[in-house]
């Protein structure tokens, strides 16, 4: 692994690693998002909301 993500230098600019850190960590919510069951309503219907 590259353990280098914290540049060297006196900005100390964090640009990448938190474009990095959003971009992976909103790729996993959409992947988890896709394989739940409740993420597809659809499929499931609740049959509390069809009670009137």
């Amino acid at each position: 692994m590259d353990f280098h993500l914290v540049p060297r230098g006196e900005d100390r600019n964090y640009t990448g690693f938190l474009t990095k850190t959003i971009v992976y960590c909103g790729s996993l919510i959409i992947f988890l998002a896709c394989k739940t069951p409740w993420s597809r309503p659809t499929t499931h219907p609740d049959p509390a909301q069809h009670s009137a």
